[in-house]
């Protein structure tokens, strides 16, 4: 393997570098973040799996907004959001998106 200038592999170098998907309650702090491995596809696909495990985060960190269905989800017009897949998740298990 060739060597970097900070002495690791390109390998090891490659595998280290993330992407961060945060989501944040401004009171109480980090609900959910996931690392996204460089070169990992950002589709709809990937963000219905992503939606599926805020949602359990929320259901275990947040037992009180879960419960009263009080929390919103807020996310841009990007391809992958307004994916009718997306929408049709959303709207199954009723999450409010903050407009």
């Amino acid at each position: 393997m060739t060597k970097t200038k900070d002495t690791t592999t390109k390998k090891e170098a490659s595998s280290t570098k993330y992407r961060v998907m945060r989501v944040n309650n401004p009171k109480n702090g980090l609900v959910h973040y996931e690392l996204v491995p460089e070169g990992q596809t950002i589709n709809q696909h990937y963000y219905l799996d992503v939606l599926r495990r805020l949602r359990e985060a929320v259901r275990q960190k947040r037992p009180e907004k879960w419960a009263k269905k009080n929390w919103l989800l807020h996310h841009d017009n990007a391809r992958l959001h307004t994916a009718v897949t997306v929408q049709l998740y959303l709207a199954k298990h009723g999450i409010t998106l903050l407009p």
